[in-house]
């Protein structure tokens, strides 16, 4: 499972961006994401599939572990785990 986990410490509503490397690239440098607030699965959250190009723009590094745990659940079943 390669991935790399951003957090922009609450700048956004979209505060924590998951890039996926394992998947295609849809372009250089441009992968499967998932950009999602504390809570994703809530009807006020938000947890939506995109792309993301993998860098600091998107805030600071952080392992999975970091991430709150409705978040890490999202991770897993988008891994199929």
């Amino acid at each position: 499972m390669a991935i790399q986990i951003y957090d922009n410490d609450g700048a956004t509503f979209d505060r924590y961006t998951v890039v996926y490397l394992d998947e295609p690239e849809w372009r250089p440098g441009l992968f499967a994401a998932r950009a999602m607030s504390r809570n994703p699965s809530d009807p006020q959250g938000f947890g939506q599939y995109c792309t993301a190009m993998p860098g600091k723009h998107l805030g600071r590094r952080i392992e999975l572990k970091d991430l709150p745990l409705t978040c890490q659940r999202l991770v897993y079943s988008d891994l199929g785990d």
